[in-house]
């Protein structure tokens, strides 16, 4: 059997291999924009990635942009492009920087609850609720009350780091390539009103955790698949209805910017 399958094996991890070495040439290559669009008034930063190895590496260049625009009445995020990385890096380096106050916010993630999947979630999973107990929200899937059996809440605190002591407008850009935590981020500025939304929905995928593998037990074939469905602020399915901005336009920037000079 394990001849069977080892030549998958080897072909998966070398796939792997490759992915993660052109992921790291082109994350190296994408680097930070910060601009003045318009002296004393609109700032402008684009944020080609989440990544957990740019928290620290970006960390000091963005403080000092905030203290730079700290009296601009008008920030834009351009998050169009970004496909993710980690939530610390924009709850570090982003929201901490630029808010003066506590903000506190949930997440729901539902789980169908099978034999194989319970270890995996147990593993990642403070506390299990009973799907009877989750709140009333208006936008549930059907299959929800139907198919699954666990949920949990998750509460996400953030504490103030208002270094620049920023208090103008903030809008952030996205597109269909917001993922993971380009999504977590889309999902918390939308549900608290931390910034506008501009642009187009985004990819979803932004609320739970990494999928989990399988092993076709006769062909030896490895699957990946997630076992948690996150639920947006109004109970939708994130991954299905993703994250849907205040403002839709494809052509984010421009409306954005017609926004700004008309104030």
């Amino acid at each position: 059997m394990k001849k069977l399958y080892s030549a998958w094996l080897d072909k998966i991890k070398s796939s792997q291999t490759n992915k993660q070495k052109t992921k790291s040439v082109k994350e190296n290559s994408r680097e930070l924009k910060l601009e003045i669009m318009q002296e004393n008034k609109i700032a402008y930063l684009k944020l080609p990635s989440f990544s957990q190895d740019r928290v620290k590496k970006d960390k000091k260049e963005l403080f000092n942009f905030y203290k730079k625009i700290k009296d601009y009445s008008f920030l834009i995020i351009d998050l169009r492009g970004n496909s993710g990385g980690s939530d610390f890096y924009w709850m570090e380096n982003i929201v901490g920087p630029l808010t003066n106050e506590t903000i506190k916010f949930k997440r729901y993630s539902t789980y169908k609850g099978g034999k194989y999947s319970m270890p995996f979630i147990k593993a990642r999973v403070d506390q299990l609720f009973s799907i009877s107990k989750l709140p009333k929200k208006p936008s549930y899937p059907p299959e929800v009350k139907k198919s699954f059996k666990y949920f949990s809440q998750e509460i996400v605190k953030i504490e103030p780091k208002n270094l620049a002591n920023y208090n103008g407008k903030i809008y952030v850009l996205t597109d269909e390539d917001n993922f993971s935590a380009a999504e977590s981020f889309a999902m918390f500025c939308k549900s608290t009103n931390w910034a506008a939304l501009v642009g187009e929905k985004t990819g979803g995928d932004g609320v739970g955790f990494d999928p989990i593998f399988y092993m076709l037990p006769n062909s030896g074939l490895l699957i990946r698949f997630p076992i948690a469905m996150g639920l947006n602020s109004d109970g939708s399915a994130n991954y299905e209805k993703c994250t849907v901005p205040d403002i839709k336009t494809g052509q984010p920037l421009k409306k954005v910017l017609e926004l700004t000079n008309n104030n």
